[in-house]
């Protein structure tokens, strides 16, 4: 129960208050799966305590659709959120209106790998499919970041 209270907290302001405007069909769909996980996952324990095995063990079956779907899901809302981000960045320095130190482009990388990782992909697959590295970038951060 605590994990919904928190997952209420955490996505208030990002998600839950501005639920009815437009957005991409993969959020809605990301936050439906996941609610319907949580609350299996609340369900379950309840389920065997109270000797419901039959309903219990239909929920199972029904998770091993569920989980690779939460998956799937989890992994699209990382690849939007990605090239959101990145094309975000683009459009801000086409503009002028950034311009990154060394450590700034690194911190962007390392958190893009780790990302990678954590959500299941080898770090040099992740390190060589960033499509902010430019040459322009990379020959920029061979400066002192590297030395």
């Amino acid at each position: 129960m605590l994990l919904m209270v928190l997952a209420f907290i955490g996505f208030y302001t990002s998600y839950l208050s501005v639920i009815f405007q437009p957005a991409i069909p993969i959020i809605h769909l990301h936050f439906m799966l996941m609610t319907l996980w949580m609350l299996m996952l609340i369900a379950q324990p309840f389920l065997i305590k109270y000797k419901k095995l039959s309903i219990h063990r239909v929920i199972g079956k029904i998770s091993y659709g569920l989980v690779p779907l939460v998956l799937l899901s989890g992994f699209l809302m990382i690849r939007f959120s990605y090239y959101r981000d990145i094309n975000q960045l683009r459009q801000d320095a086409a503009q002028g209106l950034n311009h990154f130190s060394n450590y700034q482009i690194l911190q962007r990388v390392a958190g893009y790998i780790w990302v990678c990782l954590l959500s299941g992909f080898s770090g040099s697959y992740c390190f060589t499919h960033l499509p902010f590295l430019t040459d322009e970038n990379l020959l920029f951060m061979q400066g002192s970041c590297w030395q």
